[in-house]
């Protein structure tokens, strides 16, 4: 090894001990900044989210309001109005407002704390910025009013996440409530709140999930249009009464001779119509449900799933989907099955079709027997020629 090789080892090992040695320093002297990035929050919560499903956020943040200051179940004088264009998406509602506690609280919050009960922390706010880049809030309250401007290409930026929050005078002329209004819409936003099917389907899904909420008297007013509340139509066969499964009260429905053509499971937590028609392995609908004998075509069953904890039920943060690998929702469709097995019976097909193989040449001969032309009648011609000789006698 020559001279030029040992000085060479020599450097390489001293460069090595040098960065070895400054970077330890650096990181007992120094924090590296790990947190997310502004862009990161805001595409993480709202990239998975149908546009739908961020309107019904809006719509449920309105009828929560309406049902901490109302009688339970007794909605009739509130709403919530949605005018969609592709300019802007508006919201407005006369419940009640943001209290104080609330606005500088978690209301603007990204998150809730782990004892708050009434949710994830994130429906209101990933709803408005799915839409735009402008979101102005006015809340209309006598004891506390505001307005709120969030300007998404500012907001967050060198990790500053605070909301300015403008307090005003109260407006006597104003229904006690919100106004929240999105303008510089995404171009995805624009493209579909510019389509009448959208919005048609919008107000189908509506009238849905929401039949619970519109039937005690809740209104929801889409482009000036309000929606009427869509019920299963068809003869109910049973209904359990309320079971606590895992803290969650459940009622299971069953329905046959349904209108509709579409049967299967629909899911209902807290009055909002999750699963519709479902026949997927969320509700082994094959698995479980489907039995010899039984016909199950116009069948529909409701499973209703109540509780004030939002975090114990068995539901996504985006409200459109079950968790279905949780404990409680296990049970929950143990108890559906359950009901179902108790109800057999009434699903019991009227007639069974027969099906069966014999060779050619005794089928031919039995043709000729009962001068008919068909296996098939061979096979009911031989059904009725039994049952009438040997069974009914």
């Amino acid at each position: 090894m020559t001279y030029f090789d040992y000085s060479y080892i020599l450097i390489k090992n001293l460069i090595i001990l040098f960065e070895n040695n400054f970077l330890s320093v650096f990181m007992k002297n120094n924090k590296v900044d790990a947190g997310p990035t502004r862009e990161f929050i805001i595409n993480t919560i709202t990239k998975d989210i149908r546009i739908e499903a961020a309107i019904f956020d809006l719509i449920d943040n309105s009828i929560n309001a309406a049902e901490s200051i109302a009688k339970q179940k007794r909605l009739e004088k509130y709403f919530v109005s949605l005018k969609i264009n592709n300019l802007r998406f508006e919201v407005t509602d006369n419940c009640g407002g943001i209290p104080e506690k609330k606005v500088l609280g978690d209301a603007l919050k990204i998150g809730s704390s782990l004892d708050y009960e009434g949710g994830h922390g994130i429906g209101l706010k990933r709803a408005f910025l799915k839409f735009g880049k402008t979101i102005r809030i006015n809340s209309n309250r006598s004891d506390y009013s505001c307005n709120v401007l969030i300007d998404v290409n500012k907001w967050g930026k060198r990790n500053n996440w605070g909301i300015g929050v403008e307090k005003i005078e109260y407006n006597e002329n104003q229904y006690q409530g919100f106004v929240i209004n999105i303008c510089n819409l995404y171009n995805e936003i624009v493209r579909k709140l510019s389509d009448n099917k959208f919005i048609q389907n919008l107000i189908g899904e509506i009238a849905v999930r929401y039949r619970y909420k519109l039937q005690y008297g809740f209104m929801i007013i889409v482009n000036g249009q309000q929606v009427k509340p869509l019920f299963i139509q068809g003869d109910k066969i049973a209904e359990s009464s309320y079971k606590v499964i895992n803290g969650i009260n459940t009622k299971i429905i069953l329905y046959n001779n349904v209108a509709a053509k579409e049967n299967g499971w629909d899911i209902v937590i807290n009055g909002r119509v999750i699963f519709q028609r479902d026949k997927t392995e969320r509700t082994l609908w094959r698995k479980k449900l489907i039995r010899p004998g039984c016909s199950y075509e116009r069948f529909v069953g409701e499973v209703l799933i109540e509780s004030d904890n939002i975090k114990k039920l068995p539901i996504w943060s985006t409200k459109d989907g079950i968790d279905i690998n949780s404990k409680a929702y296990e049970d929950i469709l143990d108890y559906m099955y359950f009901f179902i097995n108790k109800h057999r019976t009434e699903f019991k097909k009227s007639e069974i079709y027969i099906q069966y193989s014999r060779p050619s040449n005794l089928v031919e001969s039995l043709k000729e027997y009962f001068n008919v032309k068909t296996a098939k009648e061979v096979g009911e011609m031989s059904f009725d020629n039994t049952y009438n000789n040997k069974i009914k006698k």
